[in-house]
């Protein structure tokens, strides 16, 4: 975690272009690092003067361990902001109960994803989806 913390403390202020959008063909927005502090990063997404979304430290923790866990698999993003989430995905594994704080759930998976793959831990590829049958927006840690 201290690297991630470290990584996004020395690009506060930078705007960055998800690499979602390209692997994958889908349109995703520009962000930018607001500050980190209070175990949270912030991001302000472009267009709006608000900061969007608290990306907070035990989530990126809950995300990396789940790839772990995976083994260097291609696993499900996911996207949804409430239950039910896809199965074995990064963001069913973020608000797995119990969480480590009163909060109510919002779609983190895709941002807290673009952080770990701007800092080189993670790289993006398809995930199969078994309940779909179809190949989605996957990533994997890299070993």
């Amino acid at each position: 975690m201290e690297f991630i913390i470290d990584w996004v403390q020395k690009n506060i202020g930078h705007t960055f272009s998800s690499t979602r959008g390209k692997r994958f063909g889908t349109r995703t927005l520009e962000f930018e690092f607001v500050s980190i502090d209070n175990q949270k990063i912030s991001i302000r997404f472009e267009g709006s003067n608000y900061i969007a979304l608290p990306l907070k430290f035990w989530m990126f923790k809950r995300a990396m361990d789940h790839l772990n866990k995976n083994g260097g698999n291609f696993v499900p993003i996911g996207a949804r902001i409430r239950p039910p989430y896809m199965p074995n995905s990064v963001e069913e594994a973020i608000w797995k109960e119990p969480l480590p704080e009163k909060i109510s759930a919002y779609k983190a998976a895709p941002h807290i994803c673009d952080v770990l793959e701007l800092t080189s831990l993670v790289e993006f590829g398809r995930a199969y989806n078994p309940s779909s049958r179809r190949n989605v927006q996957g990533v994997k840690i890299i070993q």
